[in-house]
């Protein structure tokens, strides 16, 4: 758990590890600087699993991450930003998956499962899921393929990584700000196969403040660079790459336009590097869905 002043929702953040069904973990709490009552707040709780570091410097998201990974003991690992909630059966269901498979011969390397978003309040709001799986079965097995052409359908909060797998890997990558989370599970998913609770495991926080709403250009030339790096390990043929990576440019040509009102290199991103007719397809499609989803 990374946390730079997150005392607003730091409780109900640890509570709901606390209050796991399944009881054998350790919470690693990485206070990132801090300036709030975050690590007070963190210092009251009396359990011994729970394991507080202060950071040297203060750092990116991904950065930070790999800081507090060097602390981790366990043999598997999640993910839970301090604004986001677990519910309380996810590592059991989670554990439950990982062990039936070992008792079939097979080894995972990682465990997702579905995602509520919430909002500031902690209403839900409804699915938090990629487009192409909202309210559907989510993938399972050898799943990199699935990742690098529809993209990230793995919600940060519902992972369960192997440690075994992510050194295998070379950990998280130096450098991302946005989208390690999606680097990490395509990164194990080009050697594990990949286990799914197709039911809801966490909680995540839309507010403000989020790094997925000020970062959204960073987020897309991410998984760019993620999926020029991974994709040599998939059987794609080039029309389906260049056509993934058309539409990963018309994406950022929206967050571009979107969150920094460029519309100028919006557009040319879309003519140069995207398409113009894919641009209009994604409209048209992201329209459908919200009026399915009001009706």
């Amino acid at each position: 758990m990374n946390c730079y002043n997150g005392e607003k929702y730091i409780r109900e953040a640890v509570d709901s590890v606390i209050n796991q069904t399944y009881e054998n973990w350790e919470l690693i709490f990485w206070d990132n600087q801090s300036s709030d009552s975050s690590a007070k707040l963190f210092l009251e709780y009396d359990d011994c699993r729970l394991k507080y570091f202060y950071a040297q410097k203060h750092t990116e998201l991904g950065d930070a991450r790999v800081e507090a990974m060097s602390k981790a003991k366990g043999s598997w690992v999640g993910i839970l930003d301090v604004d986001d909630i677990w519910c309380k059966e996810k590592l059991e269901y989670q554990v439950d998956i990982i062990n039936k498979s070992l008792n079939d011969g097979v080894e995972l390397g990682l465990v997702y499962g579905k995602v509520l978003e919430i909002n500031e309040r902690g209403v839900e709001v409804g699915e938090l899921s990629h487009i192409n799986y909202k309210n559907k079965i989510l993938p399972n097995g050898m799943i990199l393929k699935e990742l690098l052409l529809k993209g990230n359908f793995i919600m940060s909060p519902s992972i369960l990584f192997s440690m075994n797998a992510f050194k295998q890997i070379g950990g998280f990558p130096i450098g991302y700000l946005n989208a390690s989370d999606y680097y990490i599970s395509c990164a194990i998913s080009s050697i594990y196969r990949v286990g799914v609770v197709n039911k809801y495991v966490a909680k995540y926080r839309e507010h403000q403040n989020n790094l997925t709403l000020n970062q959204k250009v960073i987020a897309f030339e991410e998984q760019l660079m993620i999926f020029n790096k991974w994709v040599k390990y998939v059987d794609v043929d080039d029309l389906q790459k260049i056509k993934r990576i058309r539409e990963l440019n018309v994406m950022i040509a929206f967050m571009e336009m979107k969150y920094k009102n460029n519309y100028i290199r919006g557009v040319k991103l879309i003519l140069l590097n995207g398409s113009f007719l894919l641009a209009i397809k994604i409209v048209i499609k992201y329209l459908f869905s919200k009026y399915r989803a009001m009706s």
